[in-house]
């Protein structure tokens, strides 16, 4: 017998398999790299490259807003869906949130993601951290599949391997 998928559940894992799959193109494209150069011709053009600090700070303060924004709804479209679906859904909102301004090459940001916790980078360790939370998410979802299986079948221990 195979487990209970409402659609609702169903749309929100094919999102996040989209998410994820579209950023792992991102990381293997270096679009973020991209859209800083982009920034930094249009500052540059502009007149207002040496004052990019200033508008570097506005952007990290709107994607962290955004993040917030989208952590928030997330939860409340994700409403009567388990924890696992809430807890994939923070996970790929920090990952967003962190390549967004990962992208925003502001000094200060890069100088704290380049720094050293326990001989792992910063930067590593976020990155990983969104990815680690939605896998353990998903991980979560299946184990409680199986456990669902287990009890429909009648069985109320694990089998003899």
């Amino acid at each position: 017998m195979r487990p209970v998928v409402t659609k609702r559940e169903f749309w929100a894992w094919s999102v996040f398999s989209v998410l994820l799959w579209l950023l792992a193109v991102n990381k293997q494209l270096d679009f973020q790299t991209a859209l800083t150069e982009i920034g930094r011709m249009l500052a540059r053009k502009q007149g207002w490259y040496w004052h990019r600090a200033h508008v570097q700070k506005a952007f990290i303060g709107a994607l962290c807003g955004f993040g917030l924004l989208c952590v928030i709804a997330s939860w409340i479209a994700l409403c009567g869906l388990g924890s696992a679906v809430k807890v994939a859904a923070l996970g790929i909102c920090c990952i967003g949130v962190f390549v967004l301004v990962r992208a925003s090459s502001f000094h200060r940001v890069d100088a704290f993601l380049g720094h050293r916790l326990v001989h792992l980078r910063m930067n590593w360790l976020l990155e990983m951290g969104g990815i680690l939370i939605t896998l353990c998410a998903a991980l979560l979802r299946v184990r409680a599949a199986a456990g669902r299986n287990r009890e429909n079948r009648g069985m109320t221990t694990r089998p003899a391997i």
